[in-house]
């Protein structure tokens, strides 16, 4: 851009450049590219929470050539006028588009989000996109005052925080340019703020980032930002207070067998959603008093916890109590009862019906939440998958079994009137839509009607499964199944978890069946390598290597075992699979195969296992060392393919000792 490059004023840096493959990559795909890292950077930098854009403007090339102060006079205006008005959120539109018309300048206003709200503060980054050049600057603004002011520019801009990407269509080279400067100097601040990426970083892992996008993504596929229900600047902050007051204690005091880090952390960013939800709505509404709630499904009560700690009156119910419970004192509100869709005495009067990984409880939320009262609104986070009868089973083969379980809550929401919103949670786990049903005013006779739809629909989508099940096929059949499932699935006969989780790992199998299950196994492994190991001996000269044996397919192991039997291991959930499973010392299961495990062979890391949990499971082995007797040393012709001193199980009764 000639006077007005914005890094004429910062000078040309190091750079490095990539190529881009030319069957692959096209202009439209780069612009694809650079607008998920313009977007979405916290999908490579995971220091960043979000990137938001508060203002853009589109100027005229022609004009930015000819007037040589224009650009800048422009970004000030820009700037000023967010800063002096209440920001607010701006979507972009597709880059290609922009690229289409008459050679233009994108200006974008941003802010980039800490994940550490605690430590480090929020900074502003101008970017600028001439779409003539292809070429996409990156400025960092900081004010030079120890307070949070509105940067100037070009005075703040910092000449060590900044970039430019560049794209030759002649030679398909993407280049990254840094200041000259670029982490030499940095600012003064009150609090440390989110520096940039190191110089390593942007040319070892953007850059090759981003030619990786052009190379591969859709050029149909729309580019946006994920545009959140809540603040995410106030969720961030809340989030971050949060995991302050309760993170540290709960993690060192976790009673209970599941992962602390995990679950701590999703409850508490759960947590501080719902804290700026309701903040939010009270805020809309001029409502004066905090919200009340029920979690339906609450687990471990933690997010119950919190939630009464920060004011919010309500409960958790649960069908089984957990241990943590007793560690959080009388003023949190946790019951142990089941939970069934047509008894809502227990919710009458709550703002909110909660559903937080609420497994088969979760479609029933929106019909518990509408039948509740004409105010209730609800908030579910669906994870495993449940229809209302049973479990859920995906009828569209385009989309994943998870999107297809989201648009079925969500058309449950729809069907009960609510308006749902539907929202991408930052938590640690994979399920990370939640739906939050906001209440859509009915009269009191559209309430009977929407009522009548709710049961209809309940009962033709329990009446669908039932004939994909069983053999309903005639219209009687129909007609007397439907009038079965309106009758038993309109709320009154929802039948809940059992309290107690049935084992069902073949632990509790008869200890002579799963000898002689795993004897007839183990010879038909050894009787399919018979050829292979007598020609390896003939080819090696040696009759003393050990025999590993052959492989066959879980069928063929089926097929040595009558139905009774295969039956009693089926009721174990995972039958025959699961009981060969467990024989890991013994057998090695690689997709349909059984084969022997040869310890002798096994890489160190094999045997060593997880790094990050390499040290509990080492203090584990040396509490087993020796304290069983070596399945191969007692069954196997050559014995154990170890020897004495390495095998971790006793080679005899004389090499036996106790249990610590």
């Amino acid at each position: 851009m000639d006077e007005s490059d914005p890094l004429t004023l910062l000078g040309d840096g190091q750079h490095s450049t990539l190529l881009l493959d030319y069957n692959k990559s096209s202009r439209e795909k780069l612009w694809k590219a650079l607008q998920i890292w313009i977007l979405k950077p916290h999908v490579l930098d995971r220091r960043i929470l979000s990137r938001l854009i508060f203002s853009q403007k589109v100027l005229a090339r022609s004009e930015v050539k000819e007037d040589a102060g224009y650009l800048d006079r422009s970004i000030q205006r820009m700037l000023s006028e967010c800063m002096a008005a209440e920001m607010s959120e701006h979507t972009i539109t597709d880059l290609s588009q922009f690229d289409a018309d008459a050679p233009r300048v994108l200006l974008l206003l941003s802010k980039v989000l800490p994940r550490q709200t605690e430590h480090l503060r929020a900074c502003y980054e101008l970017i600028i996109i001439d779409f003539k050049l292809t070429e996409v600057f990156f400025i960092r603004l900081v004010s030079s005052t120890t307070t949070p002011a509105a940067p100037g520019y070009p005075d703040d801009i910092n000449q060590s925080w900044s970039y430019k990407l560049s794209f030759n269509p002649r030679e398909q080279q993407l280049k990254l340019s840094l200041s000259p400067f670029y982490e030499i100097c940095h600012p003064v601040t009150a609090l440390p703020v989110l520096t940039p990426p190191t110089q390593k970083w942007l040319f070892d892992t953007l850059l090759p980032k981003l030619v990786k996008w052009t190379n591969e993504v859709d050029p149909e596929t729309q580019i946006s930002a994920r545009r959140s229900i809540v603040s995410i600047q106030q969720y961030s902050s809340v989030r971050e207070h949060l995991k302050m007051k309760y993170a540290q204690r709960f993690i060192q005091n976790w009673t209970e067998n599941t992962d602390p880090q995990k679950f701590v952390f999703e409850d508490i960013s759960i947590a501080a959603y719902l804290l700026v939800l309701w903040e939010e709505e009270r805020q809309r509404g001029q409502i004066p008093d905090k919200q009340s709630f029920v979690d339906l499904g609450c687990g471990n009560g933690l997010l119950v916890h919190i939630l009464n700690s920060e004011g919010h009156p309500g409960k958790g119910i649960d069908l089984r109590k957990r241990r943590i419970w007793d560690t959080y004192g009388p003023k949190t509100h946790l019951e142990e009862h089941a939970i069934d869709p047509g008894d809502l005495g227990n919710l009458q009067g709550y703002d909110w019906l909660i559903g937080n990984h609420s497994d088969e409880l979760t479609p029933w939320i929106p019909v518990m939440a509408f039948r509740s009262s004409e105010n209730t609104r609800y908030f579910v986070l669906p994870c495993c998958f449940y229809d209302f009868d049973r479990k859920y089973m995906k009828n569209d083969s385009k989309v994943t079994q998870y999107r297809s379980y989201l648009n079925f809550v969500l058309e449950v929401g729809n069907t009960c009137g609510y308006n749902v919103q539907e929202d991408s949670m930052r938590i640690p786990s994979t399920k990370r839509i939640c739906h939050v049903g906001f209440k859509t005013k009915d009269l009191p006779d559209n309430r009977n009607e929407r009522e009548e739809a709710i049961q209809d629909y309940i009962a033709e989508r329990c009446l669908l499964t039932a004939m994909e099940s069983t053999a309903i096929h005639t219209d009687q059949d129909i007609s007397a199944a439907s009038s079965e499932m309106l009758a038993r699935h309109s709320g009154t006969n929802f039948e809940p978890r059992q309290r107690v989780e049935p084992v069902r790992n073949c632990s509790r199998l008869d200890e002579s069946l799963k000898k002689m299950i795993i004897a007839r196994v183990f010879k038909a492994v050894m009787d399919a390598g018979k050829t292979d190991h007598v020609q390896e001996a003939k080819r090696l000269k040696t009759e003393t290597r050990w025999q590993r044996g052959g492989i066959i397919t879980i069928s063929e192991a089926a097929g040595l075992f009558d139905k009774e039997t295969l039956g009693r291991l089926k009721s174990e959930c995972g039958g025959l699979k699961t009981l060969l499973k467990n024989f890991y010392p013994v057998f090695l299961l690689k997709g349909d195969g059984i084969q022997l495990r040869d310890w002798a062979n096994l890489e160190t890391s094999q045997l060593q296992g997880n790094t990050k949990n390499r040290a509990k499971e080492q203090a584990k082995r040396e509490e087993r060392f020796k304290t069983k007797l070596c399945w191969f040393y007692l069954h196997h012709l050559d014995g154990c393919p170890r020897l004495i001193t390495n095998c971790p199980f006793a080679h005899g009764e004389e090499d036996l000792r106790k249990p610590l």
